[in-house]
C-alpha cells in the first residue's frame, strides 16, 4: 500500500501504477487476476490508510486516533489526493485539444477566488459554418466562481503573452545568478552548527567524566552529584535537538541551492530554442512553467490588471509576481534592462 501512496506521490498515473504492480507479480486485495485502476483510487482516498476509522450506525462516528494502524502519514494522503486531482485536471482526455491551451489544467486560475480556470470552446452562432475558438473562461455557477464577475480570454493570445514573458525573464543569467548569490550568502545553520558540535562535545565529556567518578562520590554528596549529571544530559539533549533542527534547515537549503542550478543547466540548454515559439514542444514549454511553478492570475476586462505572472526560482519560496498585462505591454515596447527584471524580484 505503501508504494501506491509513494508512486502517486511521485507523479505516476493510476494506469502507469497498476502495470507496475502487474509486472512485479503484486498480488491484490480482492485476489483478482489483475490490478484495476478503481481499486488502486479507492485504496488512495480510503481514510483507514492514514489511520483514520469510523463506526457506522446512523451516522459516521470518528474513533478515537490508534484504532487501527496508520500507513502513511496525513500529509502523504493529502499529497496523493492532491496528485490526483492535479493529473485529472492535466489529463488530455479532458480537453477536447489540448494542445490548443498552454496554461490548461491548473497555471491559469480566477484572480478573484483563486480557483482553476476552465477552458472552453466558442462558437460564433451567427457563422455555423466558422471555425471554433479556444479560450479561458471564467463563468459564475452556483458550485464555482460563485462571486466572480464572467470573463473570458482568448487562449492563444495569453498563451502567447504569457510565454513570451517567461522567455523574457529567464532569458539571461542575470535573476538566476543573484538567487544564486543570495542563497549561497544566505545559510541557515551558518557558523551555529559549528558551535553546536563543539558544545556538544564538552558536555557529552563532561557527563563521561562525572558519570565515571559517581561510585567515588559519598553518600552525602550523592544527590547532588545525580542532579549535575540530570542537568548536563538535559542540557545535552536541548543542544541535540537544536542542532538536528540546524542539520535540517542545512540540507534544505543545499537542496535549494542544488534546485536553482539544476534551472540554471535546463535553461542553459534551452536558451537558443526559448525564443523560438517552435523550438520547443508543447509538452516542453508545459515542463518550463511547471519548473518554474508558473502562476496566472486572469481579472475582468475593467479591472487594473487583465493578468498578473507569478514565477519562483525557488521551491520553497512562494512565486514571485514577474509581469502584468499593463507592465508586459510597456516591457515590449520599452525593452526594459535584464537588471531592471531582476529588481522586481
Amino acid at each position: 500500500m505503501r508504494r501506491l501512496f509513494r508512486e502517486c506521490i511521485a507523479g505516476r498515473t493510476l494506469r502507469a501504477i497498476a502495470r507496475g504492480l502487474d509486472a512485479d507479480g503484486v498480488p491484490t486485495p480482492n485476489g483478482a487476476a489483475y490490478w484495476k485502476v478503481t481499486s488502486i483510487r479507492r485504496i488512495l482516498t480510503l481514510p483507514r490508510y492514514w489511520g483514520e476509522a469510523f463506526a457506522y450506525g446512523d451516522e459516521r462516528i470518528p474513533l478515537p486516533p490508534g484504532v487501527i494502524p496508520a500507513l502513511v502519514t496525513p500529509e502523504e494522503a493529502a499529497a496523493a489526493v492532491d496528485r490526483l486531482q492535479r493529473n485529472r485536471r492535466e489529463s488530455p482526455r479532458n480537453s477536447r485539444d489540448p494542445q490548443a491551451y498552454l496554461l490548461r489544467g491548473g497555471f491559469v486560475r480566477c484572480g478573484h477566488c483563486g480557483n482553476v480556470v476552465r477552458t472552453h470552446w466558442i462558437h460564433d452562432r451567427r457563422w455555423p459554418n466558422a471555425t471554433a475558438r479556444p479560450r479561458y473562461d471564467i463563468q459564475r455557477t452556483p458550485q464555482h466562481h460563485t462571486d466572480c464577475p464572467n470573463t473570458a480570454i482568448a487562449a492563444p493570445a495569453l498563451d502567447r503573452d504569457i510565454w513570451a514573458a517567461v522567455v523574457a525573464f529567464i532569458g539571461d543569467d542575470t535573476v538566476l545568478e543573484a538567487k544564486l548569490a543570495e542563497y549561497a550568502e544566505r545559510d541557515p545553520a551558518g557558523d551555529e552548527l559549528a558551535r553546536l558540535e563543539a558544545q556538544l562535545a564538552s558536555i557529552t565529556a563532561r557527563h563521561k567524566r562525572l558519570a565515571a567518578r559517581l561510585e567515588l562520590v559519598d553518600e552525602a554528596s550523592l544527590d547532588e552529584a545525580v542532579g549535575r549529571l540530570n542537568a548536563l544530559g538535559q542540557e545535552r539533549r536541548a543542544l541535540e535537538e537544536r542542532r538536528d533542527h540546524l542539520v535540517a534547515q542545512h540540507a534544505g537549503w543545499q537542496e535549494r541551492q542544488a534546485h536553482l542550478r539544476e534551472v540554471r543547466a535546463m535553461i542553459a540548454a534551452i536558451r537558443e530554442t526559448l525564443r523560438d515559439p517552435h523550438g520547443l514542444s508543447y509538452d516542453e514549454r508545459r515542463d518550463v512553467l511547471a519548473m518554474l511553478d508558473a502562476q496566472v492570475l486572469l481579472f475582468p476586462t475593467d479591472a487594473a490588471e487583465r493578468w498578473e505572472l507569478y514565477l519562483s526560482l525557488d521551491p520553497e519560496a512562494p512565486p514571485a509576481l514577474v509581469a502584468t498585462a499593463s507592465s508586459w505591454t510597456v516591457y515590449t515596447t520599452t525593452r526594459c534592462s535584464p537588471s531592471a527584471r531582476a529588481s522586481t524580484w
